[in-house]
């Protein structure tokens, strides 16, 4: 898990935002694919099942985004977007890998064991390249930034594992999808580009709502405990 979920992903998804150079689409492309190759894994490896309500919000999160793509220029699917793409089919693989997990094992087991050794395995990663030789020529401002996304990012695997242990991946994937349009909203405060479509932020916004809503309805969700 620490290299599916972790140090790869994290590595693909970075290089691919440094290559793209444009974070709205690379959190687009992101979001997207997470979505879709999650809805494609959970239903045969858990067994989840997928209403009516569902596939309606899903199909307006995937129809808002590509009406959010067209607007921020059209998606040119080139290097970097394509290794964006390859981190999201290893995030969602990690999903449907923990949401099995942790049917027998707690949230926080899961975190720690996921956090610790994704630390590890980058960080050997990084002595392979060379990386970390920089570690030692940073300032304290920096190493403070470093602390403060790390405990964003510990706090996101922690509640992200806990929302996994009490609902459906694809729901929680879902709901996930509101991120992308809240970084166009970023973007365009911190550039001063041109404001997103709001038909593509509404259906997205309605539609991971809506997937919300079906998963808060009572249903039978079977999922594989491990042996």
């Amino acid at each position: 898990m620490a290299v599916v979920g972790g140090a790869v992903p994290f590595l693909l998804f970075f290089e691919g935002l440094a290559a793209s150079g444009a974070a709205a689409d690379a959190q687009l492309v992101h979001k997207a694919g997470l979505l879709a190759f999650v809805a494609l894994l959970a239903p045969g490896v858990l067994r989840e099942r997928v209403g009516a309500l569902q596939l309606a919000g899903m199909g307006a999160v995937l129809f808002g985004y590509w009406i959010l793509s067209s607007d921020v220029g059209g998606l040119s699917l080139g290097r970097g977007l394509l290794l964006v793409l390859a981190a999201a089919l290893c995030w969602s693989v990690e999903s449907v890998l923990n949401r099995w997990l942790l049917g027998g094992l707690s949230p926080a087991t899961v975190a720690v064991a996921r956090l610790c050794a994704g630390s590890v395995v980058l960080l050997g990663i990084g002595l392979l390249n060379g990386d970390t030789a920089r570690l030692g020529g940073l300032g304290a401002g920096a190493w403070g930034w470093v602390v403060l996304t790390g405990l964003v990012l510990a706090c996101y695997v922690a509640l992200w594992l806990y929302a996994l242990a009490n609902a459906a991946a694809l729901d929680v994937t879902a709901v996930l999808a509101l991120a992308a349009p809240i970084t166009a909203i970023v973007v365009v405060v911190a550039e001063g580009s041109a404001v997103p479509d709001p038909l593509g932020l509404g259906l997205v916004a309605c539609g991971a709502l809506s997937v919300a809503v079906a998963a808060s309805l009572p249903r039978a969700t079977p999922t594989m405990a491990p042996p």
